[in-house]
């Protein structure tokens, strides 16, 4: 087991003689030890940089990989980042007083994000799990309790907070937003807070054939060319009524492994093999919102309004919030038109309404 430091229960400020990333390491060596037979190892490419991940427990193996799927990758060389995670259930090591806190309420998940006082470490400790970045070596390194409970989110996106702290310094902004390919690298960026429409606009558009990145979190980036869109998870999480209005995603969908949990995982990769991309060319921001009408239909929207639905859940995502995301944001609402996406009952016609904007803004 690994020993770490005594921590208060909701201390986010963490001194460097308290940081047990040390103790992470020892705890995952001593599990790949262990049980070397239970060692997979792939690699990703994320948002351009190369990843190499290290897991050890074959059923935290198979989730970490249909979550990443589409991109992962043979590595050449020393990785930019790598990524070292146990289950302590079926290696028998786990993190002593990380994984037995109770929730707070039963009905949610406990999420306590963590950061050295010199801003090196990050930490996202959960119930259930407990990971840490290291900012300086690119090293994320965690242990779950058990693939068998691991939440929503976790199987979905592993690590998504750890790893948008670590593209954020290389200038990669995670935003809230689903990402799709119009057709010949036209990239259509759908903003919103929960609920808008980025789920079922994203996955409209994938079952119609188009390129699909992302339904809730992409990275962006700024380059030379304009704006840059990443994927970065090879899955969606939709709620029980979204999933009604997609019978034919029924049957593929996984279910949460806790009651509260009311949505499942569609791992798209498995349903829908070649047509998630990578990388796209952003060339319009388009904000859903559902109307009283059968036809999907879109109209300008104001930078103002781009902005309003984009930052603040955006903004506010990253383990630590700063004027730097803000103003990535905000410079790409200014930069790039934006759309209403009024969004019909009839869910089949989202896409024509997307393949046409991406026709008329890539002309």
């Amino acid at each position: 087991m690994a020993a770490l430091p005594s921590m208060g229960p909701g201390e986010q400020i963490v001194p460097l003689n308290r940081v047990p990333f040390g103790a992470m390491e020892a705890g995952f060596a001593l599990a790949r030890a262990t049980h070397p037979a239970a060692v997979s190892q792939f690699g990703l490419c994320i948002a351009g940089y190369c990843a190499s991940v290290e897991i050890v427990g074959s059923d935290l193996a198979t989730t970490m990989r249909r979550a990443f799927s589409h991109l992962i990758t043979a590595v050449a060389g020393p990785p930019d980042l790598t990524i070292r995670v146990w289950d302590a259930a079926a290696t028998g090591v786990g993190v002593a007083g990380e994984l037995t806190r109770a929730r707070r309420r039963d009905d949610e998940v406990d999420i306590l994000l963590r950061v050295s006082e010199d801003g090196r470490y990050v930490c996202e400790r959960r119930d259930l799990s407990v990971s840490w970045l290291d900012t300086e070596s690119s090293s994320i390194v965690g242990c779950v309790s058990s693939a068998s409970n691991q939440y929503l989110d976790e199987r979905a996106r592993p690590h998504h907070k750890l790893i948008s702290a670590w593209l954020d310094e290389r200038g990669v902004q995670f935003v809230h937003a689903g990402l799709i390919d119009g057709g010949g690298d036209t990239g259509i960026l759908f903003v919103g807070s929960g609920g808008a429409g980025k789920s079922t606009s994203s996955v409209a558009c994938l079952r119609a054939g188009l390129g699909y990145l992302g339904d809730d979190f992409v990275g962006i980036e700024r380059d030379t060319g304009g704006y840059l869109g990443h994927g970065l998870f090879s899955s969606c999480l939709l709620n029980v009524h979204h999933l009604e209005r997609f019978p034919d995603l029924k049957p593929h969908a996984v279910a949460a492994h806790q009651a509260f949990e009311e949505k499942s995982i569609l791992y798209l990769e498995d349903v829908f093999p070649g047509a998630l991309r990578r990388s796209v060319r952003i060339a319009a921001i388009m904000l859903p919102r559902v109307v009283r009408k059968q036809q999907t239909i879109y109209r300008r929207a104001s930078k103002a309004e781009a902005l309003f639905a984009i930052a603040p859940t955006s903004v506010m995502f990253l383990p630590r919030p700063s004027q730097r995301a803000f103003d990535r944001v905000a410079e790409l609402a200014e930069r790039v038109p934006a759309y209403w996406l009024e969004l019909g009952s009839d869910v089949d016609r989202i896409p024509d309404a997307v393949r046409a904007l991406a026709a008329e803004v890539s002309r």
